[in-house]
């Protein structure tokens, strides 16, 4: 069969002829065309004569003995395009989130092609991540696995896994955090063996890790990111320093001070050399938790002056970094017993988890604020924060960690208020022993962890 006979074929360059010209369907009807005859013309049916089919032609500038040199051009044309279109994207996701990002997304050539609209719905749906719009987010990314989806011929891509893994660093910031390490699992199970977005594995079991510990299950935690060590030559620097970082703070967890103390040590040695300031900032305010659980404050002090040395340097919107630094830092200057400059350092922690929607880090932050209003005497400061600090801990089922808030409030009320002590140290009483009968996963408290990776 020549060109000139499939009909289907040249319906569909008529039709995106017309549409490149910018003409109405309904200007090109007259006496031999009407709205019937250009439609089964474009959709390929067969009951239209070649004479009238080139008498659209000419009304289109176009001379029907010309068509297969025109599909030729055309299908050059369109490959032009793709690749042109391709770059242009590529180029918009490296700057994803600017000002100007949407703007060039919305300035694509209008395409049929299934992977490049795919594509955009997931680059729609990082620009409305960083800008934490999280329900328009979510949609870009269901749009794009749904396009996906309907086209088996880009089934070869890993834009599905980077859609859930999307999906679950948006529930993350939602501390969702069943959500969050449902989706990422999704994501490893569309995950394929290509070049294209071939770093979206290691993504994604990081990311897993992190929701783990975030449920209260370091130890699952740990087993995936021990089979992800077998492959660290495969591994970008950044998502190894990445893996250094969450197994120290998972160390800590569990008590291993010594052992987070010497993967952190060959963590912060990568990160200098690599000039990653977001993380050596992060690595030092970890290495100064693990000397203060060790008792060795003065080493702890050195550690968290260094990660405040580091602070003008790191990415103002990596929020969840500061906040971790400001808290611990707090903390420690707590047990040193400078409550005042305690206080303000904490003040300023529970303004950055607030701002980053980090709710375990909130709730600690005003837990320790609450005990600096209460060492000063500022009795109704320090239940305000203990009250709120005990709200996120409920809505994020951190059970230990609001057993632990009950008690400090009764003991605000122990010589001031016989029947709120009373009430606060029964409410303390049943959760321990619902916590005694493993009541709760969220046995340990969030510490911190690297934010969940994404493009």
């Amino acid at each position: 069969m020549t060109v000139l006979d499939d009909r289907k074929l040249v319906g569909d360059l008529l039709r995106k002829r017309i549409r490149e010209l910018g003409i109405r369907q309904k200007d090109l009807i007259d006496d031999k065309l009407t709205t019937a005859t250009i439609s089964n013309i474009i959709t390929g049916k067969k009951n239209v004569s070649k004479n009238t089919i080139s008498y659209l032609c000419k009304k289109l500038n176009w001379e029907w003995e010309k068509i297969p040199q025109y599909v030729e051009d055309q299908e050059q044309k369109e490959v032009d395009q793709s690749k042109r279109i391709r770059l242009q994207l590529k180029s918009i996701e490296a700057d994803i989130g600017s000002k100007y990002s949407l703007e060039q997304l919305k300035k694509i050539p209008s395409t049929d092609e299934p992977y490049i609209l795919a594509t955009m719905s997931y680059l729609q749906g990082n620009f409305y991540f960083k800008k934490e719009n999280w329900e328009k987010a979510k949609e870009h990314y269901f749009q794009s696995i749904r396009i996906y989806d309907s086209h088996p011929d880009i089934s070869n891509s890993n834009l599905k896994a980077a859609c859930f893994n999307g999906l679950s660093r948006v529930y993350f910031k939602l501390n969702q955090f069943e959500e969050a390490l449902r989706y990422t699992r999704k994501g490893q199970c569309y995950f394929v063996e290509c070049e294209e977005r071939k770093y979206i594995q290691f993504y994604l079991q990081i990311s897993e890790a992190i929701y783990l510990d975030n449920m209260g299950l370091p130890l699952e935690a740990l087993k995936v990111l021990e089979i992800m060590w077998a492959y660290q030559n495969d591994i970008a620097t950044s998502s190894l320093l990445n893996m250094y970082s969450l197994q120290s703070i998972l160390y800590n967890k569990l008590k291993m001070y010594e052992d987070s103390i010497k993967t952190i040590d060959v963590a912060i040695e990568i990160a200098r050399q690599s000039k990653s300031y977001d993380h050596m900032y992060e690595m030092w305010t970890t290495l100064g938790v693990s000397y203060k659980n060790l008792g060795d404050l003065d080493f702890a002090t050195i550690c968290f002056n260094t990660a405040s040395s580091l602070q003008d340097k790191v990415r103002s919107k990596l929020l969840l970094l500061q906040s971790y630094h400001y808290t611990e830092k707090g903390k420690l200057l707590l047990d040193e017993g400078d409550v005042i400059k305690a206080s303000l350092i904490l003040i300023d922690a529970v303004k950055l988890s607030k701002k980053a929607h980090d709710g375990p880090r909130q709730s600690e932050a005003q837990t320790a604020l609450g005990e600096c209003y209460l060492q000063l005497d500022r009795f109704s400061e320090a239940v305000e924060q203990f009250e709120e600090a005990r709200k996120v801990a409920q809505k994020l089922s951190f059970l230990e960690q609001e057993c632990n808030i009950i008690l400090k409030l009764a003991q605000c009320y122990e010589n001031r208020d016989i029947i709120k002590y009373n009430q606060y140290y029964s409410l303390f009483y049943q959760l321990s022993i619902k916590l005694l009968n493993g009541g709760d996963r969220n046995m340990l408290q969030k510490k911190a962890q690297p934010d969940p990776p994404g493009d």
